[in-house]
Order: C-alpha cells, then sequence, then structure tokens
C-alpha cells in the first residue's frame, strides 16, 4: 500500500543517516536517541503482525547502525533482541529478533573503523565485544528455528535464523564450529540438516553450515 512505501521509504532513509552520521551525535544524546529508535522498532512490531514485513526489517538495520558504533548499547541491544525473540509476537518476533540479531555483526562490518578516545563508552565495538553474547544468540536461535521447536517456523523465519547463525558464527568460528553445534545444540544442528532438503531453505541453511565448517 502506499502507506507501508512511505513508511519503507522512511526507514531506508532513517537507516542510511544512523550508518553515516551516529557518529556525529553529541555523546549525551546517543542513548536517547538510541532509545527512540529502540521504541520506534517496538512499535512497527506492534503494528506489522504479519512475519517478514520490510519495515521492521530496515528499522532492524537502523539500530544494529546505531549499536555498532557504540559500545555501552551492545547489552541493551542484545537484551531487546532476545526479549523480542522470546516474547508472544510469533513469527514475526522470531523474524525480527533474528533480523536484529543478523544486523548487527553486519553493520559492524560494513562501518569503516575511525579513531576514538581511549576509554570513550561510546567507542565503537569489536567483533571481541559481541563472544559474551554468543552462547545466548545461538540458544535463542535453538528454541526458535531447532526441531521440536514450540511453534513450527516458515520458510522466511527459517531462513532469517540461519542467515543469523553464519553471521555470528562467522564472529568465532572456533567457538562455532561443526562439532560444537552438534554437541551443544543438537536440535538447531538437526534443523539445519533437515532444511538442506528444502527448496525455500537450502542455499541459508548450506551458507551456514560452510561458515561452521571454516
Amino acid at each position: 500500500s502506499p502507506v507501508q512505501e512511505i513508511q519503507f521509504f522512511g526507514a531506508n532513509v532513517l537507516h542510511s543517516k544512523v550508518r553515516k552520521e551516529w557518529c556525529t551525535f553529541p555523546a549525551e544524546s546517543r542513548g536517547p536517541a538510541f532509545n527512540t529508535l529502540r521504541d520506534l522498532l517496538l512499535e512497527s512490531l506492534r503494528k506489522n503482525p504479519s512475519s517478514g514485513g520490510l519495515v521492521p526489517a530496515r528499522l532492524c538495520l537502523a539500530l544494529g547502525a546505531a549499536a555498532a558504533q557504540q559500545a555501552d548499547a551492545l547489552s541493551e541491544f542484545v537484551s531487546t533482541a532476545l526479549s523480542v525473540g522470546s516474547g508472544d509476537q510469533g513469527a514475526q518476533g522470531s523474524f525480527v529478533a533474528m533480523s536484529m540479531l543478523s544486523a548487527l555483526p553486519d553493520e559492524m562490518e560494513q562501518l569503516a573503523p575511525t579513531p576514538s578516545a581511549e576509554g570513550s563508552p561510546s567507542a565503537r565495538p569489536s567483533a571481541h565485544d559481541l563472544l559474551g553474547f554468543l552462547p545466548s544468540v545461538v540458544g535463542l536461535l535453538e528454541r526458535l528455528i531447532g526441531t521440536g521447536a514450540s511453534e513450527t517456523p516458515s520458510a522466511s523465519v527459517q531462513r532469517a535464523g540461519f542467515v543469523c547463525l553464519r553471521t555470528w558464527t562467522a564472529l568465532a568460528p572456533e567457538s562455532m564450529s561443526l562439532r560444537t553445534l552438534y554437541t551443544t545444540y543438537p536440535r538447531l544442528a538437526e534443523a539445519l540438516l533437515r532444511a538442506l532438503e528444502a527448496q525455500d531453505t537450502v542455499q541459508a541453511a548450506a551458507d551456514a553450515l560452510c561458515e561452521a565448517c571454516t
């Protein structure tokens, strides 16, 4: 609809602005601005009940771009994603949670490093800063898309989950090897193998599997 097209355009512009200009915000403004972005995403999630909405997906990227430039926002970002994925929003909540968690490492990779004051709470985080969240993130993926999940995930939710798994595995291949996946997250590993047999999910599953094998 025209309204959704306008909303998507606005979310796309917002993502671009956050990625390019977040580091220019005064330090005291970044916390409130981050909270506003988070609330905007949560409100969009409430208003877009269908799984895979384009507007929430772009807002995930915008919020991820903000967190990727502010180390002290990482915990709040991941906590919000885990809460959304564990809530009662169903498939859309699962999709948004995994889109958020995929956006963060992707945005960190896309953003060129810039010098910042040592010890500054707004300094850009590194991949190492995300490792402490890895067990919680992969645990959420197992609950949402692993075999025996409480709600059978759609193909779009499965794809989002496998993309998320690939991006987080790439952060620390030694911590998320194929052996670790099978021994620690067996239901997720089984879902990954089953997804290789379905046309709608084979590519995303193969990409995640290849990342775990490297």
